[in-house]
């Protein structure tokens, strides 16, 4: 196994080891817009470029923990905002796979497809996709499924064009009578619903893969698999532009068609019970943790000078002070904990002191 890795390792491409970096993915992609002359694209290019330079605030919570929050340009190649999203959902998914192993609850991994050819438009695709989705859910197959995560993946092929599909979690409904179904029962079922469905829109896609997750080591790869990424960054070396194109190595009309296609497309979809469960924990945290922006907590300073707090309003304010300072500098950000919090700190030191330990 570890000869394996090592040669997997040596195989891969210089241009995907300069590429780990996330600015230098979003330089790349950015270059590309840019030759697209389009002015949108240009936009676009600029918002990717600055995307992540720009710390707004903190998000503190009251045990001190918390972290730091820079501006994104949620934008859908940019390589910056695909890793925070993907690690934000392989949290949240994480969490509701364990909870439902835990009640012993029958979970599908599904993959469907659909025919293309090298004429068909991204955009197409994606319009014949989400009507598939829409009929799909209105079947009386899905009304045995309790909750899904649903995610997009594209990738570019050179020979039969762009290659969208689905990946897609189920959980079905406790005691109904598709959870005492055999796996190829299963597969044979949500197949052909599949099948009808793509038929429809004249794409029809017989094959589709499903599996049953049983276990935490499955489920660890499920979500991986679920929340990788949606549109690969680079060409890897063990595939050539037949098999599949990441987007830094797009063709400018490659690029402007993915941007459009993919535009307002989300990708990622909880529905029925998970997405009852991801809204409620939201709210909680909307009460845990505060937020502060960076006027904000240049102004702590200034209440902490005045005088006007009590001793418990002082006491808090030195508190969220301290928490802040250790993100910043644990986020690579001394320089601006300094400017920000490090101004007059003798003068601060003793005022607070006056007020906290008098």
């Amino acid at each position: 196994m570890r000869k394996r890795r090592r040669k997997q390792r040596a195989r891969r491409t210089d241009s995907a080891a300069i590429f780990e970096d996330k600015a230098k993915i979003n330089g790349k992609l950015a270059e590309i817009m840019m030759a697209t002359g389009d002015r949108s694209l240009k936009k676009r290019a600029a918002d990717i470029l600055k995307c992540g330079s720009t710390v707004i605030g903190v998000l503190l919570k009251g045990d001190g923990s918390g972290r730091v929050c820079r501006e994104r340009c949620n934008l859908r190649p940019c390589a910056s905002c695909d890793a925070v999203k993907s690690a934000l959902e392989t949290r949240r998914l994480s969490r509701r796979v364990t909870e439902e192993l835990k009640s012993k609850s029958v979970l599908l991994f599904w993959t469907p497809t659909m025919r293309h050819t090298i004429k068909d438009s991204l955009w197409a695709l994606r319009k014949a996709y989400k009507t598939c989705w829409k009929r799909l859910t209105n079947t009386t197959l899905w009304k045995e499924v309790a909750a899904y995560f649903r995610r997009a993946e594209v990738e570019r092929n050179r020979n039969n064009g762009w290659n969208a599909h689905f990946h897609v979690l189920l959980k079905l409904k406790p005691g109904s009578r598709l959870s005492k179904l055999s796996t190829k029962k299963l597969q044979e079922k949500f197949g052909l619903a599949w099948l009808r469905l793509t038929s429809k829109v004249g794409r029809p896609s017989p094959v589709t893969r499903l599996k049953r997750v049983r276990n935490k080591r499955q489920a660890e790869g499920v979500v991986m698999e679920l929340v990788k990424y949606v549109t690969k960054q680079y060409t890897s070396a063990k595939r050539n532009e037949s098999e599949g194109v990441g987007a830094c190595d797009y063709t400018p009309a490659e690029m402007f068609e993915y941007v459009m296609g993919m535009n307002g497309w989300n990708v990622s979809r909880y529905g029925r019970e998970w997405r009852a469960r991801n809204r409620a924990e939201r709210l909680l945290a909307k009460k845990e943790f505060q937020f502060y922006g960076i006027g904000e907590i240049g102004a702590l300073e200034a209440k902490l000078i005045s005088g006007t707090l009590t001793r418990e309003e002082a006491e808090a304010v030195l508190a969220a002070r301290r928490a802040i300072q250790n993100l910043l500098r644990g986020d690579g950000l001394g320089w601006l904990a300094d400017e920000l919090l490090g101004g007059r700190k003798e003068w601060i030191d003793r005022a607070t002191g006056e007020i906290v330990g008098g």
